[in-house]
């Protein structure tokens, strides 16, 4: 079939032989043929040379579907045949480039295609084949060139907004609607010619720009996620009018699912910066997510898109978050001069001419907007407020006859569409991430029955109830409740840390518990100060409780209400207790109450492995607070980190597994159950205390390891590290090393006196933290490396892996520099640990708790 093919439409005769009849019939009949061919197309799989082939099937496969758009049969045909010509030269080559060569030109002709095959045919003869590929190749290359230099010609289109906002807005664009095509897919192999087509030295966005193309080109996930895009659900959605502004689409075009796939790529594709006064949370966060989860952000963008809205479960409730369609824009109060005719002073053009102006107009349903600008003129001038604001609010009011809520409704919208010409539609999901932190926070009475639910749960876990039945249990415990609302009240204290905060900030107070104490006002009620007055408030509570009722003349009962009482009397509920509300609508700048509030929460990880009764091993998260709280792992309190957890946890009943997302950071971690040997054995292991258990499994074993002598090619690794960081400075580091007698020095010892001279000459984090790696690795010989990396525990699932064949697990082990546990992260098959870097992935983060996986919510799998 490939001869047949090749001999019908590009054989060897000379158009001399052939007479213009012969050559309609020749071509007629190949084009049939190609056609044929191509709707069956399996590539050959018996040979080497021939399994080539294989390698272009997403290219055919994208002809294929893009076939029903070409109506022409001819111009169809002819393209056809003339792509599977270029897959055979590829057969019939061997040199090294073939593969990317043959992907290059296919790319070509799918974007010619798509943008007008009527053009792409003209190109083709049917009897030169080299000369209409160079043709082809030639036209394509000129044509995304003429797209991305009229981006960068906005200097001489008419507008009054940031021209460098302007252009950093509208290549994205451009180069997403280059890239998708007619079916929705992705012109993968487009991008190197893209990149190339782009300023080899532009400003800091296209740089940007150039790394997520790579980063989209070489991740078949995220191109994948970005083709699930869909158009909004309801037609009239405001994210219609939204995507007609950000893109730029005539007033008439239906808003289609390549729509939403242009606009969420080239939401990625988008350098976020900050705006005015407010945006500086909004920003960090959205960012973040971008540059190292892109999926999550392509995700969230499908979903506003498509819904209008983000949805999150939040302590068992599901939380919807609309989309802010408020976008702060220092652009809209400019001040304007024009004259009464709105000609724009100095820049000689009508203001209508603005590509802002125009697109807002437009977006409010205003047609013909020259009839109307001689009285909106008048009005601004009149007023002497003559800002882009008050402009767009003028308009609405005089070519908009309704109601002034309807106009301030199309004035809203012509705001955003004008702010949308220099700010990423990505800007929308980044501000409906802020709005997250400002979720309403409970009731009074929900706040407290989540407390309380706090306190059953402990007496749950540590099985004080196991003497009661569980009807008579059941009623204790209800009764409990409420005698516990009579004796506690929770609010918000103004007078706790009234104290300004650092950065001037007007936000201080706290939420506190209180006991109610009887006969008095709230405000003399006391405040909850710690452990013993909590207990003692407690134990008022059960007592009133238990003297009520007529539990104590049965004898089991009886025995089952002391066990209970003794439990409340002996047991650190504090530490235990459940404060997931504690924070909750606080702003993030607001003060923390530093009594025992705070140190219950300071106390809480945020991370950790529990095992059950059974002796199996899971990987959870713990119940930190809602939002505010920021929770270190350090070695310090990594070992009673783990303690802490295998001691709670021993019912496989009671075990929650609760989900925990860091709000900058949303990363979309895989919770499968598995099982760490080591873990296994200690939570089932019940003949000595879990201290001696971590200890004799996590810390003696490799104690000795800390007094090893450092291998010879220690100190050449290490310098050719330290020549790289710190270039200037390391003839100077070195002579200072030189006065070490390195080699009868221990690792510890080598560790500490290495990271000491470090810091003299540099203070960056991240350079410190690839000089714990380095020395963590190289101080070590292999064999001790090895055994350092088979002690590790692992905690769980870091969803950082590259591939669905590699698991990186977050994990504790002894660290021999420091003599301590210490938190890194370490490959499936216990290769390659790192140390984590506290500074970014732990000090001062922000947390949110999810009980559901979103994968768990709506229909869709993510």
């Amino acid at each position: 079939m490939w001869n047949t093919l090749s001999n019908a439409i590009w054989g060897a005769q000379s158009t001399a032989s052939l007479s213009a009849a012969e050559t309609a019939s020749s071509s007629s009949d190949s084009k049939g043929l190609a056609t044929k061919y191509f709707e069956n197309f399996e590539p050959p799989t018996q040979s080497k040379k021939s399994q080539r082939s294989l390698l272009y099937t997403s290219e055919i496969t994208t002809l294929k579907k893009m076939m029903p758009l070409m109506k022409d049969s001819q111009e169809r045909e002819l393209i056809l045949a003339f792509s599977q010509k270029i897959i055979e030269q590829a057969k019939e080559k061997t040199h090294s480039t073939i593969q990317i060569e043959t992907e290059s030109y296919l790319s070509s002709v799918i974007y010619l295609a798509g943008v007008n095959y009527k053009n792409l045919a003209d190109l083709i003869d049917p009897l030169n084949f080299e000369q209409s590929l160079e043709k082809v190749c030639m036209k394509c290359r000129e044509d995304i060139s003429k797209v991305l230099s009229n981006v960068m010609d906005l200097d001489s289109e008419c507008t009054i907004q940031e021209k460098e906002m302007l252009r950093a807005t509208k290549e994205p664009i451009a180069i997403a609607k280059i890239l998708v095509t007619p079916i929705g897919s992705i012109n993968v192999k487009l991008i190197p010619l893209v990149i190339e087509l782009m300023n080899r030295e532009g400003p800091d966005f296209e740089n940007f720009i150039k790394i997520k193309l790579n980063e989209i080109s070489s991740k078949y996930m995220l191109r994948k996620e970005i083709t699930l895009a869909k158009k909004p659900n309801d037609p009239c959605a405001d994210m219609n009018r939204i995507l007609r502004s950000y893109l730029q689409l005539e007033a008439d075009e239906k808003i289609n699912d390549l729509h939403a796939i242009q606009a969420t790529l080239a939401a990625l594709l988008t350098l976020l910066h900050q705006g005015p006064v407010g945006s500086c949370f909004a920003t960090s966060e959205a960012k973040q997510v971008q540059d190292e989860q892109p999926k999550w952000f392509v995700k969230d963008m499908r979903l506003l898109i498509q819904t209008g809205e983000l949805i999150r479960m939040v302590e068992k409730e599901k939380m919807q978050f609309p989309f802010v369609s408020k976008m702060a824009d220092d652009d809209l109060s400019c001040q304007l001069e024009f004259d009464t005719k709105g000609n724009v002073s100095e820049k000689h053009f009508s203001i209508l001419e603005c590509i802002g102006i125009k697109e807002a107009l437009m977006v409010m349903g205003i047609s013909e907007p020259k009839e109307h600008l001689e009285e909106v003129v008048k009005f601004i001038l009149e007023s002497k407020k003559v800002t882009i604001d008050n402009f767009i609010d003028t308009f609405a009011k005089v070519a908009i006859k309704d109601e002034e809520h309807i106009q301030e409704k199309h004035a809203k919208w012509g705001k955003l569409a004008f702010s949308l010409q220099t700010n990423s539609i990505g800007r929308i999901l980044e501000y409906t991430m802020a709005s997250m932190a400002a979720a309403p926070a409970p009731s009074h009475n929900s706040k407290m029955d989540d407390l309380f639910g706090g306190l059953k749960l402990n007496l749950k876990f540590t099985n004080a109830l196991q003497q009661l039945d569980k009807s008579f249990a059941k009623a204790v415990l209800s009764e409990l409740k409420e005698s516990f609302l009579e004796h506690f009240h929770y609010k918000y204290d103004p007078d706790v840390n009234s104290e300004a905060a650092s950065d001037g900030s007007s936000h201080f107070g706290a939420f506190v518990l209180y006991a109610k104490e009887p006969g008095l006002t709230m405000k003399h009620w006391k405040r909850i100060k710690n452990e013993e007055m909590f207990k003692t408030h407690l134990l008022k509570a059960f007592d009133a409780l238990s003297s009520m009722k007529e539990w104590n003349q049965d004898k089991d009962k009886k025995e089952g209400l002391d066990s209970m009482r003794s439990f409340i009397q002996n047991s650190n509920f504090m530490g235990r207790f459940k404060m997931s509300y504690a924070l909750r609508n606080i702003s993030d700048t607001c003060s923390i109450d530093e009594t025992w509030l705070s140190k219950i929460l300071k106390k809480t990880p945020w991370m950790l492995a529990i095992g059950d009764s059974e002796g199996h091993v899971f990987s959870t998260y713990t119940e930190t607070p809602f939002n505010y709280e920021h929770t270190q792992i350090t070695p310090k309190n990594a070992e009673s980190l783990i303690y802490e957890t295998l001691k709670f946890c021993q019912s496989k009943d009671d075990l929650k597994t609760q989900y925990l997302t860091r709000v900058d950071g949303l990363h979309d971690f895989n919770f499968t159950p598995f099982e760490d040997p080591m873990l296994k054995k200690m939570a089932s292991d019940k003949s000595s205390p879990l201290e001696e258990q971590i200890k004799k499994n996590l810390m003696t074993p490799y104690q000795m390891i800390a007094d090893q002598t450092v291998p010879k090619e220690a100190k050449k690794e290490l310098c050719k590290f330290v020549k790289e960081r710190i270039p200037a400075s390391f003839e100077e580091f070195k002579k200072k090393l030189a006065c070490h007698d390195w080699q009868k020095m221990s690792v510890f010892d080598f560790y500490q006196t290495v990271l000491t001279l470090f810091k003299e000459f540099s203070t960056d984090e991240t350079a410190l933290l690839s000089l714990n790696n380095n020395l963590l690795m190289h101080a070590l010989s292999e064999k001790d490396r090895k055994g350092i990396e088979n002690g590790a525990l692992l905690a769980f699932d870091t969803n950082w892996n590259s591939s669905q064949d590699e698991t990186i697990y977050f994990a504790f082990f002894f660290n021999p520099g420091t003599k301590e546990l210490d938190l890194g992260t370490i490959n499936h098959d216990r290769t390659g640990l790192r140390l984590i870097g506290t500074e970014k992935w732990v000090k001062g983060a922000t947390w949110r708790i999810f009980t559901e996986r979103m994968a768990d919510i709506g229909k869709e799998k993510f």
